[in-house]
C-alpha cells in the first residue's frame, strides 16, 4: 500500500513539474507580448509635410477633389481619430519648413481645399527640389513624432547652377544614404514608403533633355501622375500607425505599392508551423512547440523531377505590414539553391490546420541535401515595383507610360533607403526570419529525451530513500 502511495506522489510531482516548465515557456512569450503592447501604447504627435515645389502644383491646381487632396484629408482624419496619437501639424516644406496656421478642427477642410496659391503664399521657398535635404528635414526635425512627407519625389536641381539633373542622381542618392544612416546611428527609426497616384492638372517639367534637347514640357489635364508618402518615426509609433491604418484600403484614392523598412525588434515573434505533406514527416509534437526553428525529417525528393518542396504557415499579421508587400516573393531572401514558389494569404478560415496563420509559403529546391538549414528572411531589398516605377529619360512627351506610371530618379532615391538600412545599419538582420532544419531520407526520428529537471530526480530519489529507511526500520 505504501509503495503505491509513493509512486502516486512521484507521478504527481513529475506531472506538475512538466506543467510548470510548459507554463514558464508560455509566460515568457506572454511577457514579451505585454512588453510590446506597453511600448506600442505610447502616444505621440504627428506632422504632415507637403512639398511645395513647382512640380507639385498639378496635384492641387483645381477646385476638384483630386485623390491627392482626398488622401491627405483621409490620413489626417484617421490618425487624428486614433487614441494612440496626440495632436497634428500641417506644414509646407522646401528649403525651409513652414507650419500652416490652421484653425483647430478645420484641418481636413484646409487639406481638401488646397490649391497652388497656398503653395505660393506659404512663406516657404518656391523653387526646385533639393529632395535629399527635404527628406532629411522631414525625418530629423521632429524625430520623436510620426512624420509624413507628401512629395512627387522627382530629383531635380538648378540646371544652370549645377549642371544636368541626370548627373545629380548619383550624388543625391549618396547624400540621402548618408543622411539616413546618420539618423539610424542616432535614433531608432522605421520608415514606410508608399507609391500613390492622383489626377494632375498642369505642366510636367522634363528633367532630362540630353536625349531630346527640344523636348517640350507636356501639359496634363487630369491624367494620373505618381506621388509618394514617406512615413518615418520611432518603431513603436510606426507600429501604432500600422495598427490603425491599412494602406491597402486606400486603393480607391490612389494606393499602388509599399516599401517597409522597419527596425528589427529582438522581442518580436512570428508564429510558424510546417503543414503536413506526404513527402516528409515531422518530429513528434513539432507544431505544438513554440519556437523559431522548425524541423522536417524523412524528406523525400520527387522520383521524376528530383525536386522537393514543403509548406510553411506563418502568422505575419503580427508585423502589421500590408499584404501586397508580404506576398511579393522578391522581398525575401532564402538559402542558396532554394526558392519561394509562392506566398498566399490564408483565405481558408474553416481549415483548422491553418487557423491562426495569415500566410502560406511553398518552398522548393532541386538540390536536396542530406541535412541542411533553410532560412527565409524578409529583408530591406529594393522592391521590383521601384525599378519599374523609375526612369532617367523623361524627354518624350508622348510616352504615356512614363508620364502616368514612372518618376524620374525614384530608383536612386529609394535605393538610398535600401542601402542605409540593409547594408549600413542592419546588414545581418531582418524584419522577419525563420529557419527550417531538413533531414533527408528515411532518417529515424531523434528520440533525444526532453529536458529533465534534476530537482525532480533528487526529490524522487530522496523520497525513495526515506521510504526504504522507514520500511527497514519497521
Amino acid at each position: 500500500m505504501k509503495l503505491k502511495v509513493f509512486f502516486f506522489i512521484s507521478l504527481i510531482i513529475l506531472f506538475f513539474s512538466c506543467e510548470r516548465s510548459k507554463k514558464q515557456g508560455l509566460d515568457s512569450v506572454s511577457q514579451k507580448k505585454r512588453d510590446l503592447s506597453t511600448l506600442a501604447n505610447t502616444k505621440t504627435n504627428f506632422n504632415i509635410y507637403i512639398e511645395n515645389s513647382g512640380s507639385m502644383n498639378g496635384y492641387v491646381n483645381t477646385v476638384l477633389p483630386t485623390k491627392f487632396k482626398i488622401c491627405l484629408e483621409k490620413i489626417y482624419g484617421n490618425i487624428e481619430r486614433s487614441s494612440m496619437f496626440k495632436s497634428g501639424t500641417i506644414n509646407f516644406i522646401n528649403e525651409t519648413i513652414c507650419k500652416q496656421k490652421v484653425v483647430a478642427g478645420d484641418e481636413k477642410s484646409f487639406l481638401n481645399k488646397l490649391n497652388k496659391h497656398h503653395f505660393e503664399n506659404s512663406g516657404c521657398d518656391f523653387k526646385e527640389s533639393a529632395l535629399p535635404e527635404i527628406i532629411k528635414k522631414a525625418i530629423t526635425t521632429n524625430p520623436n513624432d510620426i512624420n509624413l512627407l507628401f512629395s512627387d519625389c522627382i530629383i531635380s536641381k538648378n540646371t544652370k547652377k549645377d549642371g544636368p539633373t541626370v548627373g545629380w542622381l548619383t550624388t543625391s542618392e549618396e547624400n540621402l544614404r548618408t543622411y539616413i544612416k546618420t539618423e539610424l546611428d542616432k535614433n531608432e527609426l522605421s520608415c514606410i514608403i508608399l507609391k500613390m497616384n492622383s489626377e494632375f492638372y498642369g505642366t510636367y517639367c522634363v528633367e532630362n533633355k540630353s536625349q531630346n534637347p527640344k523636348a517640350k514640357n507636356p501639359i496634363l489635364n487630369g491624367s494620373n501622375r505618381p506621388y509618394y508618402i514617406i512615413i518615418s518615426g520611432k518603431p513603436s509609433a510606426i507600429a501604432n500607425l500600422m495598427t490603425n491604418i491599412n494602406f491597402t484600403d486606400y486603393k480607391e484614392i490612389g494606393f499602388e505599392n509599399s516599401y517597409y523598412l522597419l527596425s528589427p525588434n529582438p522581442n518580436s515573434f512570428v508564429k510558424t508551423k510546417i503543414l503536413i505533406k506526404s513527402n516528409y514527416d515531422l518530429p513528434k509534437n513539432e507544431n505544438k512547440k513554440i519556437k523559431k526553428q522548425r524541423t522536417i525529417i524523412k524528406a523525400n525528393e520527387d522520383n521524376e523531377s528530383r525536386s522537393f518542396n514543403f509548406t510553411l504557415a506563418a502568422n505575419l499579421d503580427t508585423l502589421k505590414i500590408d499584404n501586397s508587400f508580404l506576398i511579393e516573393k522578391n522581398n525575401y531572401e532564402i538559402t542558396n539553391h532554394w526558392h519561394i514558389e509562392k506566398i498566399e494569404p490564408n483565405l481558408d478560415k474553416n481549415n483548422l490546420a491553418n487557423s491562426g496563420y495569415s500566410h502560406i509559403f511553398t518552398i522548393q529546391t532541386d538540390s536536396l541535401e542530406e541535412k541542411q538549414n533553410v532560412t527565409i528572411s524578409l529583408k530591406y531589398k529594393l522592391p521590383n515595383w521601384v525599378v519599374k516605377s523609375s526612369n532617367t529619360d523623361d524627354s518624350n512627351p508622348l510616352d504615356t507610360i512614363k508620364l502616368k506610371n514612372q518618376t524620374f530618379g525614384i530608383e536612386n532615391l529609394l535605393n538610398a533607403f535600401s542601402q542605409a538600412y540593409g547594408k549600413d545599419k542592419f546588414k545581418n538582420k531582418s524584419m522577419f526570419e525563420t529557419t527550417v532544419e531538413i533531414t533527408k531520407g528515411n532518417v529515424e526520428e531523434d528520440d533525444k529525451p526532453t529536458k529533465f529537471s534534476w530537482w525532480i530526480f533528487i526529490v524522487i530519489a530522496g523520497s525513495l530513500g526515506i521510504f526504504i529507511y522507514i520500511k527497514n526500520k519497521n
